[in-house]
């Protein structure tokens, strides 16, 4: 019994992956502009798409605070103001205009320890501030918004 089960959930499977294929195709847009780096964090905020921190390309070669928006309609890569503290293996969620930018690691050869960091990034001042220390360090984590 268990065996039909699993075969009709397996063909099940492969019919939705199927019909999914036929929805759209992938693309490849521009990466110029774009820093190459591991670990950076990502979110959607007002129809473009930021990138955050990261370890710069190739891998602990020096772990950056900088921040830059694709925007879908022009296909444009631009810089955006740094965080103020440069790291990876962050998280980054958004919630009324606001970029909020959630632990990390502070990088380096053989440095692993999590930090504690909240940094907010304000999209109508282009301004960042620092928020309360989180009560534990947190990276390689993820973070999202759910509303009441």
């Amino acid at each position: 019994m268990k065996r039909k089960y699993i075969a009709l959930l397996l063909m099940l499977t492969l019919c939705v992956a199927c019909e999914a294929r036929g929805q759209g195709s992938w693309s490849v847009d521009s990466s110029d502009g774009f820093t190459q780096r591991v670990g950076p964090a990502s979110c959607a905020l007002g129809g473009k798409i930021y990138v955050l921190g990261g370890d710069e390309y190739p891998y602990f070669d020096g772990v950056t605070n900088i921040m830059e928006v694709f925007d879908p309609k022009t296909h444009i890569w631009s810089s955006a103001t740094g965080m103020p503290t440069g790291r990876y293996n962050l998280s980054c969620s958004t919630i009324n205009g606001k970029i909020y930018a959630i632990g990390g690691e502070p990088g380096g050869s053989g440095t692993t320890s999590a930090l504690s960091i909240f940094e907010i990034f304000d999209s109508a001042t282009a301004l960042w501030s620092t928020g309360d220390t989180m009560p534990t360090a947190r990276s390689e984590h993820t973070s999202s918004i759910v509303e009441d």
